[in-house]
C-alpha cells in the first residue's frame, strides 16, 4: 500500500495531482487546509493506493531503486509539498540449474512489460473519480451521466471546501450544481432579422433537424421571414431535406447547386445555414471555415448529440473550436437521459447552451435550458426530463 499526501493552492489542484500520480484507483482518505512554512494557505489531500503496480510505484517514487532494497523496506519522504510512507516486499526468485552463457535480464524485461501494460490500463484513468465522503452519491450520479472527470473533480472539490455539516447534503449538492451550470445556460437567446446562423457538428448530430425546428419557431411563433441555405453537398438528400423545409414554411432557399452567392443573402430575413458534417479529425477544415467566413455568419451553433460519450465528444471539440462555435444545442434527449455529454461539450468549448431538443426530422420543439431541471435530473432528486 502507498499513502501519500499532496499539497496545492486549491483542493482541485491537489486532487488533480492525486489522479496524475496515483491513477484512478486511488482512494482519498482526508482533505484539510494547512499553512506552509511561509504562512501561505494550502489544501492538503491524503490518498492511498491499495495494490500499486510496478509502473505506478516508479511513477510515484521516480528515484527509488527496488533492486537495491532490502526484502522489506520502509521509505519515508517528508517535504513541504508531500509526505509518503511506502512498504514493499521483494520476493527473491530462486535460480535453478546452470545459468546461460548469455545473461538475460528477465527482471528488467518483466518490469518494462508491466510498465507498458500499466500505461495501457491507466490510459483512460480520467474516467474514474476518487471517492470521498460525504458526497459519494454525487460521484455515483456523475458516473451514471458520464460527466467529464475534470468537471467532476473541480465540482466535488468545491463542495468539500464550502460544505457545512449543518446543511442537507443532497439539497446542498443540487443547489451548488444549479449555481455552477447556470452561467453556461442561455434561456434568452433570440435571433434578429439579418442574422446569419450556421449549424456545425458531426454526422448524425442533428444539424438539419435543429435548423428545421428553428425555422419553424421563427416563422410560426415569431412571424419572422426565414432564408434556408444548404452547404452540404456530401450527405445524400441533404439539399432536398432543406428545400422541403423551405417549401413547407414558405421560406426562400439556396444551395451549392444553385448560383448561390454570399453577397446576395437576403438581409430582410434570418438566414439559417446547414453545413457539411465535420470530416475526419485529421482532415483540413480550411474550406468550410473559409466559406463560413465569406458568409460572415453572426452565430455558429455547435450541434451535439446526447447519445455521444464524453470521451467521443472530446475528439470533436478541437474542430468545433477551430470553426469558431459560438453557442451549443444538445439533441436526441429523447434517446438518452445521460447528460454528461452536455456538461463535457459546454465546458470544453467554453460557450453557452441555447436549446435542448429530442425528436429528429424537424419534428418537435426547441426547449430553452433550465438549470434547476438539469440539476435535479442529474442528482435524481426529481423524476423529470431535462
Amino acid at each position: 500500500m502507498i499513502i501519500k499526501t499532496f499539497r496545492a493552492d486549491t483542493s482541485a489542484a491537489a486532487l488533480k495531482r492525486v489522479r496524475e500520480e496515483m491513477g484512478g484507483d486511488a482512494v482519498v482518505l482526508k482533505t484539510m487546509q494547512v499553512e506552509s512554512g511561509g504562512g501561505r494557505a494550502l489544501f492538503e489531500v491524503t490518498a492511498c493506493l491499495e495494490n500499486p503496480t510496478v509502473a505506478q510505484t516508479n511513477m510515484i517514487f521516480p528515484d527509488s531503486n527496488s533492486e537495491k532494497s532490502a526484502p522489506t523496506a520502509v521509505m519515508t519522504e517528508v517535504a513541504e509539498e508531500a509526505s509518503v510512507v511506502y512498504e514493499e516486499e521483494k520476493k527473491e526468485t530462486p535460480v535453478v540449474g546452470k545459468p546461460p552463457e548469455i545473461s538475460i535480464d528477465w527482471e528488467s524485461r518483466f518490469k518494462n512489460l508491466d510498465a507498458k501494460l500499466s500505461q495501457i490500463l491507466l490510459k483512460d484513468v480520467d474516467t474514474v473519480v476518487p471517492r470521498f465522503a460525504p458526497f459519494e452519491f454525487v460521484d455515483e450520479r456523475f458516473r451514471q451521466h458520464d460527466v467529464d472527470t475534470d468537471f467532476a473533480l473541480e465540482f466535488l472539490a468545491e463542495l468539500l471546501e464550502e460544505y457545512k455539516n449543518t446543511e442537507d447534503v443532497k439539497r446542498y449538492a443540487e443547489q451548488r450544481l444549479v449555481a455552477t451550470i447556470s452561467p453556461v445556460m442561455s434561456p434568452d437567446f433570440k435571433l434578429n432579422i439579418g442574422d446569419r446562423v450556421a449549424f456545425i457538428g458531426s454526422a448524425g448530430a442533428g444539424k438539419s433537424s435543429v435548423m428545421g425546428k428553428m425555422a419553424t419557431q421563427l416563422v410560426v411563433h415569431e412571424k419572422k421571414k426565414v432564408n434556408l441555405i444548404s452547404l452540404d453537398d456530401v450527405k445524400m438528400g441533404a439539399t432536398d431535406e432543406t428545400a422541403a423545409y423551405a417549401e413547407i414554411l414558405g421560406a426562400s432557399y439556396a444551395d451549392t447547386r444553385t448560383a448561390f452567392d454570399e453577397t446576395t443573402i437576403d438581409e430582410s430575413s434570418v438566414s439559417l445555414i446547414d453545413t457539411v458534417a465535420l470530416p475526419d479529425i485529421k482532415a483540413d477544415l480550411t474550406p468550410l471555415k473559409d466559406r463560413l467566413d465569406a458568409i460572415e455568419t453572426t452565430y455558429r451553433i455547435a450541434v451535439v448529440s446526447a447519445t455521444e460519450r464524453s470521451s467521443d465528444i472530446k475528439q470533436t471539440i478541437t474542430q468545433l473550436k477551430e470553426l469558431g462555435a459560438t453557442h451549443l444545442v444538445i439533441t436526441k434527449l429523447d434517446l438518452s437521459k445521460c447528460l454528461g455529454s452536455m456538461i463535457t461539450a459546454v465546458y470544453q468549448l467554453g460557450i453557452q447552451i441555447v436549446y435542448l431538443t429530442g425528436n429528429q426530422g424537424g419534428v418537435g420543439e426547441l426547449h430553452t435550458p433550465d438549470p434547476a431541471k438539469i440539476a435535479r435530473s442529474i442528482m435524481q432528486t426529481e423524476e423529470t426530463d431535462a
